[in-house]
């Protein structure tokens, strides 16, 4: 599945604030409007590509070992690209994702097998 959503903006030195590890999903709060897209690799991977994004490795220790998020890795990739990679503990059957904007923030919903 291919979920992808612009919402465009000066996205000159916009970061991520903080991600919320919600019962269903994710939150990710930004500072400003963000381009992205959410793809899923498998059943246990979901990679959200983020656009001249900044993001502080040390959001990494912080999201790790909760019920449904196993981990969530950063990688920087060409065009500047930032690469979430969500692994999840359980199998995810599907998923959706929401840009809200009031909050600047990206909402992604699992839904578990």
């Amino acid at each position: 599945m291919l979920n992808t959503q612009l919402v465009y903006a000066n996205n000159s030195q916009v970061y991520i604030e903080k991600i919320d590890l919600k019962k269903h999903g994710l939150i990710i709060k930004f500072s400003g409007k963000a381009a992205f897209q959410t793809i899923k690799i498998d059943d246990y991977q979901i990679l959200i590509a983020l656009k001249g994004i900044l993001s502080d490795p040390a959001l990494d220790e912080s999201i790790k070992n909760s019920e449904l998020i196993k981990e969530i890795s950063f990688d920087k990739m060409a065009g500047d690209v930032t690469a979430l990679v969500v692994y999840t503990n359980n199998e995810v059957k599907s998923y959706s994702s929401k840009w809200l904007d009031k909050e600047n923030s990206l909402f992604v919903n699992f839904v578990k097998i």
